[in-house]
This record gives structure tokens, C-alpha cells and sequence, in this order.
């Protein structure tokens, strides 16, 4: 359940729901803090560098939507 878009709405904040805010933030390349300091955000996208991650990403998402232009990826649950 963390690939959900939306919130997961558990006012204690599940695991699943820190997951999807940490992918997400992540995700974004850190423009999404979720009130997170940037300087965090910095220190560990320097701590553990993303190894072309987000290429890997481009790259599926543009094969999926060659094949699939109407149908979001499945990892993209509402």
C-alpha cells in the first residue's frame, strides 16, 4: 500500500503510510518534504546516492505508456 498516491488517512500514521511519504519524497527528488528539513533531505540523498533510480523509473514509465496510454502504471493506486 505505500505506491498509493493518496494518503493512506490513519491519523496514527502507519508503516505503510511513513513508507509512502519516504517513497514519495524520494520519488520527487526531495521537492516533496512532507515538513521535512532540506538540509535531511540533502544529507541523505548524499548519504545513499539514488544509482541512476530515477532513470530507472523514466524509462519503465515511458515503456508503459507506449503500450498502455490510457491505463496508469499499476503501482499507482489511488
Amino acid at each position: 500500500m505505500h505506491h498509493k498516491v493518496r494518503s493512506l488517512g490513519d491519523e496514527n500514521l502507519s508503516l505503510a503510510e511513513w513508507f509512502r511519504r519516504g517513497d514519495l519524497v524520494d520519488f520527487s527528488l526531495g521537492w516533496i518534504t512532507f515538513g521535512l528539513p532540506w538540509s535531511l533531505v540533502r544529507q541523505v540523498k548524499k548519504t545513499i546516492p539514488n544509482q541512476r533510480f530515477h532513470w530507472f523509473l523514466l524509462k519503465g514509465a515511458f515503456f508503459w505508456f507506449v503500450r498502455h496510454p490510457f491505463r496508469p502504471p499499476p503501482f499507482m493506486r489511488w
